[in-house]
């Protein structure tokens, strides 16, 4: 088990890249506006799992520098509002793609017989490195919304 095979953080990346890949065929043929509206959990689930704390850990580490699109400038206007959340769509909808992937990747590991506590782990890891980012952005988009219909 010392191949870089069964790395977590080298599976996340191929799972970005991955996503990446997929995002941008189903913006050019599909446009994921269904990701722009869609939510999967609530403002209070969103906290309750933690995924503000891990957003905050996202801003304030080395993780915080990827995707320089999703910054928000606070003299943003509503055309930039509504761009920033067409971005996090785009992002999400990668995250998605990048959890199913490593999902798929995780159920080949378990049919290949690897210990339980490996494939524990590494839905662990996809969990929180992809689906909690959705939760996240999701959440932004919403106060994305707010502002947007207040205005």
């Amino acid at each position: 088990m010392n191949t870089i095979a069964y790395n977590p953080i080298f599976w996340i990346f191929i799972s970005y890249a991955v996503g990446q890949i997929i995002s941008e065929i189903l913006i050019k043929k599909v446009k994921v506006k269904w990701f722009e509206d869609h939510n999967y959990i609530s403002d209070e689930w969103t906290k309750w799992i933690g995924a503000l704390a891990f957003g905050w850990l996202i801003r304030h580490s080395f993780m915080g520098w990827f995707n320089k699109k999703l910054r928000l400038k606070p003299s943003s206007d509503i055309d930039t509002l509504k761009t920033l959340k067409r971005e996090m769509g785009y992002a999400e909808s990668g995250h998605l793609v990048a959890f199913y992937f490593l999902l798929i990747v995780n159920i080949v590991f378990i049919y290949f017989g690897l210990e339980w506590w490996y494939v524990s782990t590494f839905f662990f890891v996809n969990v929180v490195f992809n689906m909690y980012l959705v939760f996240l952005q999701q959440y932004n988009k919403r106060r994305i919304d707010k502002v947007i219909q207040s205005n």
